[in-house]
C-alpha cells in the first residue's frame, strides 16, 4: 500500500477535483494558527489573532468572540466552543455567548505544546506538563509528569501519543502510563494524528539524505502495535497531518500545499499554497469537511468523493 508524492513538486501536477472551497467572507483579513469544524458541520472556529467564528451555512463575515493572542481552538460535541491560550482557557455557548474564562496555566508558565478535549468535552487537556482539566468548572483534575516531548497529539478519549525523537509513545491520558511504543522510524517524527475512535495512529518522519529531506507517513494498529501503510510522500518536510474519522481519508500540509491522500495511498486532492505556508489540517466529524490555514488565512473545502 504505498502512495508516491513529491511535495516540493505539486505544481507539476494538474488539480484534482475533490475538493470543492466555500468562500468565507473577511477570510484573507484574519491572521489564523488553528481552525476547528463543528460537529454538525455548520460551524468554522479560528484561533491566532482572536477568535473568530464562521458560520457555513448562512455565509457571511465572522462573529469576533475575543481579541488577543490564542493558540488553540475545539468545538465540543454539544457545540459548546473552547479556546487555550498562553495561560488560560474560555468557553463560548454554541450561540456564541462566553461562558467562562479560566486560569489554564502550568506550574512553570509555559505555553502550551498542545491541546484538546476528551470524554465529549467534559475535560480539557494541555500539556508541558499534561494536566487534565473540568470543562465546566475550569477545577484541575488530573496532571502527570514525564520526559517532556516536542509534540503531544490526544485522542478523544483516553490516548496521547508523544513524540519522542524516531518513537511514538502511546500514553494513558490520565496517568501517564505507557500503552505502546512505536518505534524504529527511518528519520524524527514530526506530527501525528490519532482516529477518533482511537483504534488507528498515523505518524510523518522525516529523514535526511545530505542535503535531501524525505518525508514517509505510516498508519498504525493501536491495540497491536502492528504497521498497517506506508506512503512515502516525497521530498521535503510535512507541517502537519489529520486523520479522518473513518480512517479513509489523510491530509497532509507542507510549504508547497495541500494534499489529501486514500487509504490506499492514492491522491484525492490537493491545493498549492502561493506563499509556502500550509499547516494544521483538519476534517468534520462526519469527514465531508477539510479546513487547513493555506497563507495564514482559514480556508475550507467540501469534499466530493
Amino acid at each position: 500500500m504505498i502512495a508516491t508524492l513529491a511535495l516540493a513538486c505539486l505544481a507539476a501536477a494538474p488539480p484534482m477535483r475533490h475538493l470543492h472551497p466555500i468562500e468565507l467572507p473577511a477570510a484573507d483579513t484574519i491572521s489564523v494558527t488553528r481552525m476547528a469544524l463543528s460537529h454538525d458541520g455548520r460551524g468554522l472556529a479560528t484561533a491566532g489573532r482572536g477568535v473568530h467564528v464562521w458560520s457555513l451555512t448562512a455565509i457571511g463575515p465572522p462573529k469576533a468572540l475575543s481579541e488577543g493572542e490564542w493558540a488553540f481552538v475545539q468545538f465540543a460535541p454539544d457545540g459548546r466552543l473552547f479556546a487555550m491560550g498562553h495561560s488560560e482557557a474560555a468557553v463560548w455557548s454554541p450561540g456564541g455567548k462566553l461562558l467562562r474564562r479560566f486560569e489554564a496555566s502550568s506550574e512553570h508558565g509555559s505555553s502550551p505544546g498542545s491541546f484538546g478535549l476528551i470524554d465529549g468535552g467534559k475535560a480539557l487537556v494541555r500539556n508541558w506538563p499534561t494536566i487534565l482539566f473540568d470543562s465546566r468548572t475550569g477545577t484541575r483534575l488530573a496532571s502527570h509528569r514525564r520526559r517532556v516531548a516536542r509534540v503531544e497529539v490526544f485522542g478523544p478519549s483516553r490516548l496521547m501519543a508523544s513524540l519522542e525523537h524516531q518513537d511514538v509513545d502511546l500514553l494513558d491520558l490520565r496517568t501517564g502510563k505507557l500503552r505502546r511504543t512505536l518505534a524504529d522510524h527511518p528519520g524524527e517524527v514530526t506530527a501525528a494524528a490519532i482516529r477518533h475512535d482511537e483504534k488507528e495512529v498515523v505518524t510523518v518522519c522525516v529523514a535526511r539524505a545530505g542535503r535531501v529531506l524525505r518525508s514517509e507517513a505510516r498508519l498504525w494498529d493501536v491495540a497491536t502495535g502492528k504497521e498497517l501503510a506506508r506512503y512515502p510522500l516525497g521530498h521535503g518536510e510535512v507541517k502537519d497531518i489529520a486523520l479522518s474519522d473513518d480512517g479513509s481519508m489523510l491530509a497532509v500540509t507542507s510549504s508547497a500545499g495541500l494534499v489529501v491522500l486514500g487509504r490506499d495511498g492514492g491522491e484525492m486532492a490537493r491545493v498549492e499554497s502561493q506563499y509556502h505556508s500550509c499547516a494544521h489540517p483538519v476534517f468534520a466529524p462526519g469527514g465531508g469537511l477539510l479546513a487547513a490555514a493555506l497563507d495564514f488565512r482559514p480556508r475550507v473545502w467540501v469534499i466530493r468523493r
